[in-house]
């Protein structure tokens, strides 16, 4: 009987190499974590029970995506529409919690102060969020609220402010606008 304890050795190395390449988008690997351990297990059981060949070709191919996988999946620097959105899911993430605090509490409203806003991971280290809630002239209690989502100043992102309000909608500043955005800025929906 032959022994595949080499071919083992050289397959848990890609897999190392590949583990390192992907630990540099730690968001990519916390949103596909269940999608990356089954592939990389059907890899590795299908590398340990091919022929020299097929095992050549598997080698091949997984050294090829983690070459590669720093141009295909990471836009360039400039490029960010991936934090503008992780920004607007983290403020509807936090608008279902100020709302579901609203229909336990009728005589106040939207609350005070919201627990500190975890950003998505898209939006970490460009984003920063605030909150504040309203009174319009026509209610006693708290009847609006305001999530922000500033970028963190840098000049070369073009990163744009948004606003959710409690009814929903979106509003967003043009890039390198230098403020917040709010209700009179442009409706995205």
């Amino acid at each position: 009987m032959k022994t595949r304890w080499h071919w083992g050795l050289a397959g848990l190395i890609v897999l190392m190499i590949f583990a390192a390449v992907l630990s540099t988008d730690r968001c990519y690997v916390e949103q596909h974590l269940t999608v990356i351990l089954v592939v990389v297990c059907a890899w590795l059981v299908g590398f340990l029970l091919a022929s020299g060949g097929t095992r050549l070709a598997l080698l091949a191919i997984a050294l090829a995506g983690a070459f590669f996988y720093g141009t295909v999946v990471h836009p360039p620097p400039h490029v960010i529409p991936a934090a503008e959105v992780g920004s607007i899911l983290t403020m509807r993430h936090a608008a279902i919690s100020v709302q579901g605090y609203k229909q336990h509490h009728l005589a106040e409203g939207y609350p005070e102060k919201v627990p500190a806003i975890v950003p998505n991971c898209r939006a970490r280290g460009y984003y920063e969020f605030t909150y504040t809630r309203e009174r319009s002239a026509a209610s006693a209690i708290a009847d609006r609220f305001t999530l922000v989502a500033v970028p963190l100043s840098r000049p070369d992102r073009g990163l744009r402010s948004f606003a959710l309000t409690e009814d929903g909608h979106l509003y967003a500043t043009k890039e390198h606008a230098g403020r917040p955005a709010n209700r009179n800025d442009e409706m995205l929906y």
